[in-house]
């Protein structure tokens, strides 16, 4: 498959009018046009370490959540820190791989990240609470309680073997309907308010957040940033695996957020 078969393929799936005006994402880097896309390695941020391990490992490409480029390049210049975007850029190149980024068309589409981590914790009759944003998911979590629910997110979404915390506001209690929001989700307290959820699970929630949450009832589950998003590489690599027809072959690269500690 060459590097314009992919991005089309890709296209098909998660369409390019899902991604957020200010976001970017899709190719990143194309070394070769002419260049055959057949192994993968899917990851949520390309940074040095995923493409060092890309290079040495015989991996032709790159696909991640996170944008490789984000913000405008003004130069490519060598003398930066070789962890800028800007070397990112040139090593890839040099190396002859390929980079693609998937990342709100990844949050918003049907099936994509939100969904399937809805799935992972076990939340049932899910849906879009809101078709003009299209992030937030609302579903059922049975009969549970909060601190059970945020049990069952840290085990879930492999955060437990990693030792990665998982901050609960709130007095544990029964909870029947949560609402979702992968990354980075503090903005989305006041929908939750308006979908009647009774508590949000999402990363990054600001303290003020919490307590307008905490204030009308909305208990809060923080599994991070990174730690909502992990579940990403896993979904791109079945994603393109299950599109290709197995053409393209795909490892999960987990890499440097697992590395941390609780002091």
């Amino acid at each position: 498959m060459k590097p314009n078969d992919f991005i089309k393929m890709m296209d098909s799936l998660l369409p390019r009018s899902l991604s957020e005006e200010w976001d970017n994402d899709g190719c990143m880097v194309c070394s070769d046009p002419f260049s055959s896309v057949k192994k993968c390695l899917t990851c949520l941020d390309v940074d040095e370490g995923a493409l060092s391990f890309a290079v040495q490992n015989g991996f032709d490409t790159v696909v991640s959540h996170h944008p490789l480029i984000f913000s405008k390049l003004s130069s490519l210049d060598l003398t930066s820190p070789n962890v800028s975007s800007e070397a990112l850029v040139c090593a890839a190149v040099k190396s002859g791989v390929n980079v693609f980024s998937y990342h709100t068309r990844l949050d918003k589409a049907r099936g994509g990240l939100n969904d399937f981590v809805a799935s992972m914790i076990g939340m049932e009759n899910v849906c879009v609470f809101c078709e003009d944003d299209g992030l937030m998911r609302c579903g059922a979590v049975g009969d549970t309680t909060l601190f059970e629910l945020a049990g069952k997110c840290r085990e879930k979404l492999g955060l437990a073997k990693i030792g990665y915390p998982v901050l609960v506001y709130g007095e544990d209690r029964k909870i029947s309907k949560a609402a979702l929001v992968t990354g980075s989700g503090s903005e989305y307290v006041r929908m939750a308010l308006d979908a009647g959820a009774d508590v949000l699970i999402s990363g990054d929630l600001k303290y003020h957040d919490v307590s307008l949450a905490l204030s009308h009832g909305i208990a809060c589950i923080d599994a991070g940033h990174d730690g909502t998003e992990r579940a990403a590489a896993e979904l791109l690599k079945q994603m393109i695996e299950s599109a290709s027809g197995s053409e393209v072959s795909c490892t999960v690269y987990h890499g440097p957020c697992e590395k941390h500690c609780v002091i």
